[in-house]
């Protein structure tokens, strides 16, 4: 199926940035000026000094949101140091400027400021509309700048920094009923949820990222989305029912997959289900069962018609697997599994 293209543009939101930052807050980030200010230190011509990171501490905007430490020689050396090797991305450095300025939002500014093709500034908005994953703050922020990147290569922006700020102006029509609905900003609403667009993919990417990630809670989440959507819960349930399979496998020695002269083959669900009998880990009741949800699983997967008995067996299927994963210990943690 071909999927119609987007109209929306987020380019056409960075002129409305400092617009719409102004009316929310009453004032906004002078990028500008701190970029001017920064540049030298970027290309090696001058090198940060106190007063460099004086100017965040004065400026009207800075502290609603961050506080910096007190910084001696030895650090602004250290720091000097960073910013003079950091490439794209560099999970070391930054953490080398966390570990000093202890908090990742004002580690982002600075790198901001003197790097604004490749960092931007963390902004939790932005975070929350991409749904960005990762293990602490500073693989977060590395996968935002990442996500960033994607998108700016989509909409034609060439600085990470320019796609963060206009993401940001998009949160706000977004999350904002009064700019939301305001005649200016409604188009660029109505244009974002209308269509498909690669700030939406890179969004449901990650959530789904984080759904399998916490595997035990797949089936919770079939079975609370059942009543909501009985297809999608049978996708998740079918996802969890080959979890279940493999693994009961695997606890009663039965190989999965044999090598031939033609290549691997894997073995199919009646030989699972005869070898499974054979061990006498299930019983002939459970063979019917894993036949049925089999089959399930296959109408779900490949997209096939549904009728009402099929959409009552996914409920079925859920309750089975509650069952089935509770009497013969199935772990559906294990992530060579998921």
């Amino acid at each position: 199926m071909e999927i119609m293209k987007s109209v929306f543009n987020l380019k056409e939101l960075l002129g409305h940035f400092k617009d719409i930052g102004e009316h929310r807050y009453g004032l906004v980030f002078d990028y500008e000026k701190y970029e001017d200010a920064f540049y030298k230190i970027k290309t090696g011509q001058i090198k940060l000094s106190k007063e460099h990171i004086k100017i965040f501490s004065e400026d009207s905007a800075f502290p609603i949101w961050w506080k910096i430490p007190e910084i001696n020689n030895s650090e602004l050396d250290k720091i000097n140091n960073i910013l003079a090797n950091i490439k794209p991305y560099d999970l070391n450095q930054v953490w080398g400027l966390v570990e000093i300025f202890k908090n990742i939002g004002i580690v982002s500014c600075i790198l901001c400021v003197t790097d604004p093709n490749n960092y931007a500034i963390y902004s939790v908005p932005v975070e929350n509309l991409l749904n960005i994953t990762g293990t602490d703050q500073v693989e977060r922020y590395l996968d935002y700048l990442k996500a960033l990147k994607e998108i700016g290569n989509e909409y034609k922006i060439e600085r990470i920094a320019d796609v963060d700020r206009a993401l940001w102006t998009l949160t706000n029509i977004i999350n904002n009923d009064n700019i939301r609905n305001n005649s200016v900003y409604k188009t660029f609403y109505q244009d974002y949820v209308g269509f498909p667009n690669i700030i939406k993919k890179i969004a449901a990417k990650n959530l789904l990222k984080q759904i399998l990630h916490l595997a035990e809670f797949q089936l919770d989440l079939a079975f609370y989305m059942y009543e909501q959507n009985e297809i999608l819960a049978g996708i998740i349930a079918s996802r969890v029912f080959e979890i279940t399979i493999k693994q009961m496998c695997k606890k009663n020695y039965i190989k999965l997959i044999y090598k031939t002269d033609r290549g691997p083959r894997w073995l199919n669900m009646p030989e699972i289900v005869s070898k499974l009998l054979c061990k006498k880990a299930i019983t002939q009741k459970e063979s019917k069962e894993i036949e049925i949800y089999g089959d399930l699983r296959n109408k779900l997967v490949h997209g096939n018609q549904l009728d009402k008995q099929d959409l009552c067996n996914i409920k079925n299927m859920i309750n089975w697997l509650y069952k089935m994963m509770g009497e013969y210990k199935i772990d559906i943690k294990t992530k060579s599994d998921v």
